[in-house]
């Protein structure tokens, strides 16, 4: 901020439950669009044969929120389950995404806890999962929905 920047943005795949994690909980970035195939059809290793969907992020540095989830020591911003928003997307029994009937002001969303093994293994399924998110978080009916819907966290599931 000493050079006179108070805000960073940049993208991340919101499947990717790992980043989500730190990147919302642990850093404290608030969502700021979401990108259908942002980077087009990529084919390397990490992505298959999946799309690009992107969750923009803002990191504003001087926010209140932002210096708290800096401040916190390591493991201390833990959520207590009470505190989590009813979900409105699942991990379903076989691991396949199942959206729910919760109608909230604030949802959770939550995300295969190893996506790129779902890619190598099961392409059919890394695509369902990608269009189940994409339709929570990308839908023009959700876009006011989605600037709280992620206020916290994307769940990491097993």
């Amino acid at each position: 901020m000493s050079h006179g920047v108070n805000a960073i943005t940049w993208t991340f795949d919101p499947l990717v439950a790992r980043n989500a994690h730190f990147n919302l909980h642990k850093l404290g970035g608030r969502p700021e669009a979401y990108y259908t195939n942002y980077y087009g059809s990529m084919g390397d290793e990490l992505n298959g044969a999946d799309e690009t969907d992107r969750l923009l992020i803002r990191w504003q540095l001087d926010s209140a929120h932002v210096q708290r989830a800096c401040d916190a020591a390591p493991g201390s911003r833990k959520i207590a389950s009470t505190a989590l928003p009813p979900p409105v997307l699942i991990v379903g029994e076989r691991g396949e995404p199942v959206l729910t009937s919760v109608v909230s002001e604030s949802v959770l969303v939550s995300v295969p806890s190893d996506i790129e093994g779902i890619r190598q293994r099961d392409e059919p399924l890394a695509r369902e999962w990608r269009i189940a998110v994409r339709d929570v978080l990308g839908a023009s009916s959700a876009k006011a929905l989605l600037w709280k819907a992620l206020t916290g966290v994307l769940r990491r599931t097993s």
